[in-house]
């Protein structure tokens, strides 16, 4: 699924670099969309280190390898999932954007549906990512994902792939 830059509205693209620095934002979003490794994945730096907060949720910072590791576990447990854009902010002088987003998917444990704020800081040439700062909703994240560990854990199946 493409990203539309006309939800884009409120962000006010002036210039080239620009443009492109949201293209790598758009990625990001896209690779969620098409809710696969590889798309989630494809937008970052060889060394790019995400985290989620806020820091009471209790997630580590991950590399590529462990966040491939650590995320794609869950992919088969939702469908339909889908990133819708809010606003954004472009730093040009520092090559970072953030996102406001929210999301919204079929689980096996019910709806899904969060609130996010991406913090990204995008590498010289402005299309990758080598930081990756994830806000997210703390309450929803905080009741929703223990149900869905303990499916799992009970050894729920995933949607048929």
């Amino acid at each position: 699924m493409k990203a539309d830059p006309k939800i884009f509205s409120n962000t006010m693209a002036s210039s080239q670099s620009t443009s492109k620095l949201l293209t790598t934002a758009l990625a990001v979003v896209a690779g969620y969309n098409e809710w696969n490794m590889e798309a989630i994945l494809a937008p970052r730096a060889e060394n790019c280190i995400q985290r989620v907060y806020p820091d009471r949720l209790g997630r580590a910072s991950y590399n590529n390898t462990e966040y491939n590791e650590y995320f794609s576990k869950f992919l088969p447990y939702f469908k339909n999932f889908n990133v819708t854009i809010i606003d954004t902010f472009v730093d040009e002088s520092a090559n970072r954007v953030a996102i406001q987003a929210k999301s919204s998917a079929d689980s096996v444990v019910g709806h899904y549906g969060n609130e996010y704020v991406l913090m990204l800081k995008m590498t010289e040439s402005q299309d990758k990512i080598y930081e990756f700062r994830e806000f997210v909703d703390s309450e929803y994240s905080a009741s929703f994902f223990p149900r869905l560990s303990a499916y799992i854990a009970e050894g729920g199946q995933g949607y048929p792939q």
